[in-house]
């Protein structure tokens, strides 16, 4: 997903096009798209919550919940934008997809 910031996808453009409130990202692995989308929340105003079953990097002054993405997100609605970059499995991907369909803003 880090090649995706600021190229191909865009995903800097797709946010600021959002104005999101709630963003989250499922699965940060050592946290390279956290640290390009961190500040950028910031500057937008919006609340980054990091869903990933990895270890937070020491660095990262984020909110990050050690779990699985959709089992985690059911604590979370009125989500504005969700990143999903998990374990890249169709199965995976699928739940996430369901359970996002209820937390969506």
């Amino acid at each position: 997903m880090f090649q995706h910031f600021s190229k191909f996808l865009n995903v800097e453009e797709l946010l600021r096009g959002a104005d999101p409130s709630l963003v989250v990202e499922l699965g940060a692995g050592s946290g390279h798209n956290t640290r390009l989308l961190l500040p950028l929340c910031h500057e937008l105003g919006a609340r980054l919550v990091v869903i990933s079953d990895g270890v937070k990097p020491d660095d990262l002054d984020v909110e990050w919940v050690n779990g699985i993405s959709y089992t985690e997100l059911p604590a979370y609605i009125d989500i504005d934008v969700a990143i999903i970059d998990t374990d890249h499995n169709a199965g995976t991907a699928a739940l996430e997809m369901d359970v996002l369909e209820g937390c969506m803003a």
